[in-house]
Formats: structure tokens, C-alpha cells, sequence
């Protein structure tokens, strides 16, 4: 946590030194509002070029330490009529505020880890793989960042975990999800100067999160929140229109008396925040993030030919655009000669696939999400924890979600209403650039892009908002020009006698709710345990870089293995190379087994014998390993298996679409024949015993158990189970109790865990009939989830989750080879049947293997 904590005040504090230098640099205020976002775009650009260069990570954190060197040198001195202020008290408030609520989910999930892993969204696979080759260059680049993937923030965090001790990627990519809200809050900050001060600090922190804000950063996507915040910034450094901002921000028609080559330099260095800003971008979103901030700056100048039209005084439009151009060609050409060094990355990236509507392979670009989004979302009233799922799938009312809707727009209304009316520009054309950014997605994107631009509307829509709800009268901030006062026309006549109390009633109801809403993706935010990514890290240096077949479900192994090349047979979409399988998977089943690969093919077709490396877990509910693998290495949930020899290719199964064998049923004209073939049979001691269903429910919390009943016979069996829970859970039996750590590294068809063993003794006599050996017991299984770990969640009422997925038991003993002719009624794993022909086997085999499944 400490770790975590410091990286991410590292990187906030290092974001408000750069950017204050920046606009003291170029005559700006050092303390507006738009610094955090100068700051944090500046050390994206630093950090974005340095990672390119021998040294990578190293080189980074040096660049970002000589821009803050040159920082300190430019702000050593007070910049001339510009006083020193002490730091607001409310600001101090939006800073602890945002940091404690984007610190939920790790306080409420006792740990710091991954977030959104394996129920929401595992795009931070992609993330922590790309950040650690970026800084070692190990194995062979990622798919994406071949197609031009921007890495500033990644290069970010690399340089930041250089300087904190004793951090990893996992808690300085928590630090990074800290420091945007935080910096976030301060942008609201200085945005909601005209807010009475009693509710400034707490109207920024909810301004830097709204629900679909916080929502995004509870599932670790980090990106859009960003962008949002780039918006936010890039606008509050357009000009104002009229009037002067009382020394704050610059009117860049206030005169044109003198436009000699220093007026033309003074004013081509007020573009410098702003091209800066539009240079971070393209280091965190590439070219398509500029899309928002042209629009910004389009909507701007319809805002300023529409104010125009309607003035008789001040300047004209073309004398206004003239006194405009120095900023513009300045505000054009910084961002353009910054990403010099990006513009491979940046052509690379015209193809990539996210702006395929179809997506490659039919693929209908929903990403993680169920269905496209509500646009309601993004107003920020959405009383549910899970922003992905639709009203009418929802435990809450249906009504809820659209009286929430309604709530926020009406409070969105009133809010653009009175910025209109006081003439605002820089919040407006911000909104209207993100409501053309939705349009056109909606248009000629795709839902998953869709998403995205609500997610870039929220804090947009929620400044908007929260000024025209708390603002007093009359509007003097950063924001717009001083002494503006609001246009006759508003409010409207009808809502004049409604103004006195119903917009009190409405700010109370609308923040209530808005707040509510945010806290509900956080407090039940799931946070990856670190274990598994310890034990399968801890294979790396025994591997060496060698290709590794991996027979688990983890969309994170491409990461944890970093310099192999992994195979899966089951499709992964992070990084992973796909092999041919026999049975596909499904979205209820799939095979995580030795057999699932085939032992040989022709061509250049991957399979079993073109691996010297094989993964599967350590649940004793799986096939046995082929007699030429040994274990290399062994950890409690994984075994890593090396090649020893060479197989001779004759391993065989049976139809055993997701289990590690059958029961060969002779009575089975297909089967029937397998008797008649010369070979050996390897058998399980007896058939495992494998669950049906649990009751009441596979899916629970902390407040109800689930129960099943497998029938066994005395003896030790090994129990093994499928399942994901974001706190540890009891497996429990009679004289039977095993802990299962938390584990979320797929939700949905998995592999099975270990589980631990079971003793069944023998029955007792019964009224003096002695009993029969063989005789199968009822053993009864319940699995409960641990409760909170600790009094916060319990504050927050979060729950602890479990998926239970199917429980089987194995009786352990060797598995034994048997002639083919005595395997009538055994439990078959593989068999050999030399010299049998095709039609011998036909009806007896496993199917035909299939090609790889469509990414």
C-alpha cells in the first residue's frame, strides 16, 4: 500500500511542479486551473520519447528528473505581479477526497492489486505487458504496440517504479489510477471557482469522479479518464471572448493597437499550455484523442462567430480569427514537432483494428461490455454497481435507473442552461466536442468506442453540472470572464417562481444521488490477488525465453511469463499465440487438459510435440502427463512440466469433451471395439466423482452458503474445483476444511484448483450386518466466501463474491496400465493402440482437431 501511495503522489506532484513551470514559462497564472493537466501531459511527452531511448525505463525516469530540474529553475523566482498564495484549505479537501475515493477498492479488498480482474475487465493484461517489454525489450513486441499502441502513460509508470522503493508495476499502475483523480479534483478545483466555498472541495472530487469515471478507473482503464481530464484542461485554456479574466486568463481580442513581432510572440506563447496538452494526448490516446480537442476548438469558434452576430461593439470576426492566428499556428505546430519521434507509432495506428465497426474476424465490438451503453450513464445518476449491465437485467428496480436519468437531466439542463446564459464558452464547447465525439461513434463506431466517449462526457458533463447547481451570483473564476452577469432571458419564465427552492432541492438531490452513484463501481471494484502472478512469475527464469504450451485460464500469462512465447488452446486475447485443440470451448464449457491438445500433427500445425514446456495446474481432477514430460517446477496452483525424451506420438483418447477421461461402455457398438484392438489402456483407479449442481445457488456472498452432495467410497480422494472469488473461501466436509485463496483469474469456464484430500472411512456396522467395503457415503460439500476483511468494507457494505464452477473428487492411488481388452467399465484416460488402422478406430476416437478459434 505504501508503495502504491507513493507513486501516486509521486506522479501528481510531479505533474503540478512541470505544469506550474509551463505557464510561468509563457506569462500564465502558475496556479490556474488547467495546470495539473499541463503538468501531467508534459511528463507523458518526456516520458513517451526518453522510453524509446537505450535505457528505456532507466532513461525515462532521468528525463523526467532533468524536467523538474529545469522545473525548479523556472519557478525560483515569483513570476512579476503575480502574488504567492497559501494552498486553500478546499483544495487540501478535493485532494484527500479524491484520493480516498479512488482508494476504495483497494481498502474495501484489503490489497493492492489489479483492478477489474477476471469479472470485469482485464485489459491491464495488455497494460502491464506492454510496460515491462517496453522497458526490457524482452521476447518479441506485442501485437498492438507493432500496430502503434501510444505508451506515455506506460513509460509513466516504468520511470515512476524505477524511483519508489520497492514498487511493482501492479502497485505504480495503482499509484498512476490515484494520481489522475487526484489531479483530476484540483482541474474541478480551479474550474469551480465560482462554487461558494463551502462546497468547492467536495463539488471537485465529485466533479473528478463521476459514475462512469470511477467506474472506468475501478476496472483499471485508464486511458479515458485521461482523455476526459485532457478535455477538461485543453478547454480551460481556449481564450475568453470578451472582457479580460481579471489577470487570469488571457482575452486575445482585447487589443490589437500594437502586432508587431513581439505581440506576436507574447501571444504564440499562450498556445504553449494548450499544444502541450494536445501533445500528451497523442502519447496516451494517439491521434484520435485530438478528435475531442479539434472539436473543442471548432465548437469555440462557433460560440465566438454566434457572439458576433449578436454584438454591435468589440471587433469582428475576421479582425478577432486575425488576432487569433498567432495562437493557432503556435497551438498547431508544438504538438505536431512533439510527436516527431511518435510518428511510425502514429501511421502504424490508422489500421488498427478498434476502428473496424465489424472488428476482424465478424466480431461485433462490444469488447467486454454485454450491450451499448445508456447515454444516461455518463449524466452520472446510474444506481448500479456494474455500469456495463442493462436496467432490465438488473437486482434494482427498473424505474430507478431511469429516475435517476431523469434527475440528471434535469440537473445537466439547468447547469448548460446557466452557463449559456452567463456566456461561458470554455465548458460548453468542451461538452459540445464531447457530445459530437458520442454522435460520431454512435454513427460509425462500434458500442466498445461508443462507451469510451461517454466515459471522455462524464467529467465534462458533471463540471457543467455541478457549476450551474452551486455557483453563486454573479460568475467570477477561471472560468469565464469577470462580472459576466446572466442573459435576461434566464431562467426561463415558467421556472422563475421555482428557482428559490426547487434549485436547492434539485443541487441537494442531484449530488446525493450522483455521489451514491460513484461509490457503487467502487466499493465493489474487484482487486486480483498477487499470488498467482508469483507463482507464475517464478517460472520465467527456468524457462529462459522458450516457447511454453499453458493449459490454464489467466488472460495476464502473456505478462507473467514475459520473454516466451505462450500457447493456449483455449483463446486469450492478450498476447497469446493460439494452438489447434480438439474440442472448442464454449461460453459455459471448456477443456483444460493434456488431452484437449493433439499429441502430433503434420505440416506446421502447433501441437503437443512441438513443446518442450508445458503448464496445467496442480488439481489432481486432470489427465495423466504424457510418460516424456517431467515436473520442472512446482508451486501450489501450477506445475511446470520440461520435455525429457521424445513420445512416439500414440497417445490416444476417447470422446471426452471437458473431463480428463470416460468410462469405456462396452455396450456401446462404437465403443465396443476398443476391446478388440492391441494395446494398453492407462485407468483411473476408479471413476472420479463429479458434481452436478450446487444449491441454492453456484454464485454466492458471504451471507448464504452452497451446498452439493457427491456419493464416494471409503478411501483418500484429491478434491479439486472450479471457481473465482474476490475474497477467500471454506471448501468443508465432514472431518474435511480447506481455505481457498481469493482468486480472479477468469470468471466463467476455468480449470480446475487443488482443493485438497479427503479421508471417507469405512461405514460402521449396522444392527450387526457388517457393512461393505465398497458401500458408497453421501458426503456433503459447502463452500462459504469470507466476509469483508476489514471494518471499511463494512462501512461501504461490500460484498464478497464466489462462482463456483463444478467440484470433483479423484481417488488417488497410481493409474494403472491395463490390456485394452480389460477396460470394459474403467475410468480411461489415454490409451495406445499401435497399428491400429482408421477404420479400426472410427467411433472409438477423440474428433478431428480444430483450427484455433477467430481473435
Amino acid at each position: 500500500m505504501l508503495s502504491a501511495l507513493l507513486a501516486g503522489a509521486l506522479i501528481a506532484a510531479a505533474s503540478l511542479f512541470a505544469g506550474a513551470a509551463i505557464m510561468a514559462a509563457v506569462g500564465r497564472p502558475r496556479h490556474s486551473a488547467a495546470v495539473p493537466v499541463v503538468g501531467l501531459s508534459a511528463l507523458l511527452v518526456v516520458c513517451g520519447i526518453a522510453i524509446k531511448l537505450p535505457g528505456h525505463g532507466t532513461t525515462a525516469a532521468v528525463a523526467v528528473g532533468l524536467s523538474l530540474g529545469t522545473s525548479a529553475w523556472v519557478l525560483h523566482r515569483p513570476a512579476r505581479g503575480e502574488r504567492r498564495r497559501d494552498v486553500p484549505l478546499g483544495a487540501v479537501l478535493a485532494v484527500a477526497g479524491a484520493a480516498l475515493l479512488v482508494s476504495i477498492p483497494f481498502l474495501t479488498s484489503g490489497r493492492i492489486g489489479i483492478m477489474g480482474q477476471g469479472l470485469v475487465n482485464d485489459d491491464m493484461a495488455s497494460h502491464l505487458l506492454f510496460t515491462e517489454w517496453a522497458d526490457t525489450r524482452e521476447g518479441t513486441a506485442p501485437d498492438l504496440i507493432q500496430d502503434g499502441y501510444p505508451l506515455g502513460p506506460h513509460a509513466l509508470v516504468s520511470a515512476t517504479e524505477r524511483v519508489v522503493p520497492g514498487a511493482d508495476l501492479i502497485e505504480t499502475f495503482a499509484g498512476l489510477t490515484g494520481a489522475i483523480a487526484v489531479l483530476a479534483a484540483l482541474t474541478a478545483y480551479g474550474a469551480l471557482a465560482s462554487v461558494r466555498p463551502l462546497f468547492r472541495g467536495p463539488a471537485a472530487v465529485l466533479a473528478a469522479m463521476p459514475y462512469l469515471g470511477a467506474a472506468y478507473l475501478a476496472q483499471g482503464a485508464f486511458k479515458e479518464p485521461m482523455l476526459g481530464l485532457a478535455l477538461v484542461g485543453f478547454a480551460l485554456c481556449l481564450p475568453a471572448l470578451r472582457g479580460s479574466w481579471d489577470g487570469k486568463r488571457p482575452s486575445y481580442v482585447s487589443t490589437i493597437a500594437d502586432r508587431g513581432p513581439g505581440w506576436m510572440r507574447s501571444q504564440a506563447k499562450l498556445a504553449v499550455p494548450a499544444g502541450v496538452i494536445a501533445a500528451g494526448t497523442i502519447y496516451n490516446y494517439s491521434f484520435p484523442g485530438l478528435a475531442w480537442l479539434v472539436l473543442a476548438v471548432l465548437a469555440w469558434a462557433l460560440i465566438a462567430a454566434w457572439r458576433v452576430r449578436d454584438e454591435r461593439n468589440g471587433l469582428d470576426l475576421r479582425s478577432r480569427v486575425r488576432c487569433a492566428t498567432p495562437v493557432l499556428v503556435a497551438g498547431c505546430a508544438i504538438p505536431v514537432l512533439l510527436s516527431l519521434p511518435e510518428l511510425p507509432n502514429l501511421i502504424k495506428f490508422a489500421g488498427f483494428e478498434a476502428f473496424n465497426p465489424t472488428g476482424e474476424g465478424g466480431n461485433t465490438g462490444f469488447g467486454n461490455l454485454r450491450q451499448p451503453l445508456n447515454p444516461l450513464e455518463a449524466l452520472g445518476v446510474w444506481p448500479s454497481s456494474e455500469f456495463r449491465i442493462a436496467p432490465k437485467n438488473s437486482s434494482t428496480p427498473e424505474i430507478a435507473f431511469y429516475l435517476g436519468g431523469l434527475l440528471g437531466l434535469a440537473a445537466a439542463a439547468w447547469g448548460l442552461g446557466r452557463a449559456l446564459a452567463r456566456r461561458e464558452t470554455a465548458l460548453p464547447a468542451a461538452l459540445a466536442a464531447a457530445a459530437v465525439g458520442y454522435l460520431a461513434a454512435l454513427a460509425v463506431g462500434t458500442p466498445y468506442t461508443q462507451a469510451k466517449s461517454l466515459a471522455v462526457a462524464a467529467p465534462v458533463v458533471m463540471l457543467i453540472t455541478l457549476r450551474g447547481l452551486l455557483a453563486a451570483d454573479p460568475l467570477e473564476d477561471e472560468g469565464e470572464p469577470a462580472g459576466v452577469k446572466e442573459a435576461t432571458w434566464w431562467p426561463p419564465a415558467p421556472l422563475r417562481p421555482l428557482v428559490r427552492f426547487g434549485v436547492p432541492l434539485l443541487a441537494a438531490a442531484f449530488t446525493a444521488a450522483a455521489l451514491f452513484s460513484t461509490l457503487l463501481p467502487l466499493r465493489q471494484s474487484a482487486v486480483g490477488p498477487g499470488y498467482h502472478v508469483d507463482e507464475l512469475k517464478s517460472f520465467r527464469p527456468v524457462l529462459d525465453g522458450d516457447d511454453v504450451l499453458f493449459l490454464g485460464r489467466d488472460n495476464f500469462i502473456s505478462w507473467e511469463l514475459l520473454g516466451s512465447e505462450v500457447y493456449t488452446p483455449i483463446r486469450n486475447p492478450y498476447d497469446t499465440e493460439p494452438v489447434w485443440s480438439l474440442y472448442r470451448a464454449t461460453p459455459i464449457n471448456a477443456k483444460f487438459d493434456w488431452d484437449n491438445v493433439p499429441p502430433d500433427l503434420p505440416d506446421d500445425r502447433r501441437s503437443l510435440a512441438d513443446f518442450d514446456w508445458v503448464i496445467t495446474t496442480s488439481a489432481m481432477f486432470n489427465s495423466e502427463a504424457p510418460p516424456e514430460f517431467a515436473v520442472a517446477e512446482r508451486t501450489r496452483d501450477f506445475v511446470l512440466w520440461q520435455r525429457r525424451g521424445a513420445g512416439d506420438g500414440d497417445r490416444r483418447t476417447l470422446r471426452e469433451p471437458i473431463y480428463p477421461g470416460a468410462t469405456v461402455n462396452c455396450a456401446n457398438s462404437d465403443v465396443s471395439g476398443l476391446g478388440r484392438l492391441d494395446g494398453n489402456a492407462t485407468v483411473f483407479p476408479v471413476a472420479p466423482v463429479i458434481g452436478k449442481a450446487w444449491e441454492p445457488s453456484p454464485d454466492i456472498t458471504e451471507a448464504g452458503a452452497a451446498v452439493e452432495e457427491l456419493l464416494l467410497r471409503p478411501g483418500r480422494w484429491g478434491i479439486s474445483i472450479q471457481y473465482a472469488s474476490t475474497q477467500q473461501m471454506v471448501v468443508s466436509a465432514p472431518r474435511f476444511r480447506q481455505v481457498m485463496r481469493a482468486n480472479l483469474l477468469f470468471r466463467g469456464p476455468a480449470p480446475y484448483y487443488p482443493a485438497g484430500v479427503l479421508r471417507v472411512n469405512q461405514p460402521k456396522k449396522r444392527d450387526s450386518v457388517p457393512a461393505r467395503r465398497d458401500e458408497l457415503r453421501p458426503i456433503r460439500f459447502t463452500v462459504e466466501v469470507d466476509g469483508p476483511p476489514n471494518a471499511i468494507a463494512d462501512v461501504f457494505g461490500t460484498e464478497s463474491r464466489a462462482y463456483l464452477g463444478r467440484i470433483a473428487a479423484t481417488r488417488l492411488g497410481p493409474r494403472s496400465r491395463i490390456p485394452l481388452r480389460r477396460a470394459c467399465g474403467r475410468y480411461l484416460d489415454w490409451y495406445a493402440a499401435p497399428g491400429a488402422t482408421p477404420a479400426q478406430l472410427e467411433g472409438i476416437e477423440a474428433p478431428t482437431p480444430e483450427p484455433p478459434d477467430e481473435e
